[in-house]
């Protein structure tokens, strides 16, 4: 079953991005330095971390686990993005044959995600939609098909997956929280809700507290950045309107930092925890 709030705690779970490996995914902190990142969230106060995985062989579960109780953290997620940007796997891809190893990634990923009560995030691994409008339609219908069978093998496994919505400038599939909510009709399974990041709907959305009040139940799990992608606090941002909004639909879960290492990883850590600590300790 997946991670929620612990019945005593009052606010939401914080957890802090990092990378299992060195990645050019540049939002997470200490990329190929697991156990920096594992010490860094806990000297910040972070309840858990979300893991960018790449590799799914490379993990030795046995490790992560005597590693996050002895920093005492939970595994919020698995971020699959690095599947895409380094190994060109894409649930989406025009290619049937790299769509299903896309779907056998997951899968992968499902089964470390069950040993952890983790999510697992369906972000960049979607890829782009190319070609023509009548190639982009076959692209679609593979991706759907892909998506909702890793939803039913993660649902035999008691995983939620996570749909995030990303900006156009990065993708063509799922921009908005409208997309996303579009896809999830179309999809029609119980697992999988809304990753909602609040530097993608700086970009999308016209107003991000409006748009998370309308999402209600199908928001899972959320991403605190800034509108610069730094820690939460460095931009622009009305962090204390989103967690309003989020309060009003009784969201319990996660609060995540996915930031750049900027100024860098420890500096980017303190500041996210710091931010996140006072913001929900005084609304």
């Amino acid at each position: 079953m997946n991670q929620i709030a612990p019945a005593h705690k009052k606010r939401n779970p914080t957890s802090l991005a990092i990378s299992y490996q060195a990645t050019v995914f540049s939002a997470v902190l200490f990329a190929g330095r697991l156990e920096d990142g594992l010490a860094a969230a806990h000297m910040h106060g972070f309840d858990a971390v979300e893991i960018g995985l790449r590799d799914p062989g490379v993990v030795d579960t046995a490790w992560l686990s005597r590693k996050l109780e002895q920093y005492q953290l939970g595994f919020s997620a698995i971020a699959t993005g690095q599947s895409f940007y380094h190994d060109g796997l894409s649930l989406f891809a025009s290619s049937p044959e790299i769509s299903l190893a896309a779907m056998d990634r997951i899968k992968q990923f499902i089964i470390i995600a069950e040993k952890f009560g983790a999510f697992v995030v369906l972000g960049g691994i979607r890829g782009k939609l190319v070609g023509e409008k009548s190639d982009r339609d076959r692209q679609w219908a593979l991706g759907i098909q892909a998506i909702r069978q890793c939803a039913l093998f993660a649902q035999d496994h008691g995983v939620t997956l996570l749909l995030e919505p990303i900006n156009r400038y990065e993708t063509n599939v799922v921009n908005t929280a409208e997309d996303g909510l579009r896809m999830l009709a179309e999809l029609d399974v119980p697992n999988i809700k809304l990753l909602m990041d609040t530097f993608h709907m700086n970009i999308e959305e016209p107003s991000v507290p409006v748009t998370i009040e309308k999402l209600e139940s199908h928001l899972g799990y959320i991403h605190f950045a800034d509108s610069n992608r730094h820690a939460p606090g460095q931009g622009h941002i009305p962090f204390t309107e989103i967690l309003s909004a989020l309060q009003k639909i009784d969201y319990a879960g996660y609060i995540s930092a996915e930031i750049l290492p900027l100024p860098e990883d420890s500096t980017a850590a303190s500041l996210a925890g710091t931010f996140l600590a006072q913001l929900l300790t005084e609304n």
